[in-house]
């Protein structure tokens, strides 16, 4: 068995924010809505910072990952 990872892109911003916000509630972390899209939308549009993933087919994705490239 093979999971499908697809870059994120613009589009998929709706998908991913959903599955976000479930993770959130899930974990108790407390946020609007305006600073979960303004914390993941860059993500989708290419800022060297970081990078989202969609698991499963990107019109139905199954899960996410998102990693961040930090430096010192």
């Amino acid at each position: 068995m093979s999971a499908v990872l697809t870059l994120g892109k613009p589009e998929h911003l709706e998908k991913l924010f959903a599955m976000v916000t479930s993770y959130h509630a899930e974990a108790g972390i407390t946020l609007s809505d305006e600073a979960r899209i303004a914390g993941v939308a860059p993500l989708l549009e290419g800022i060297p910072h970081g990078i989202a993933y969609l698991i499963g087919p990107p019109r139905s994705p199954i899960g996410y990952i998102i990693i961040t490239f930090g430096w010192s």
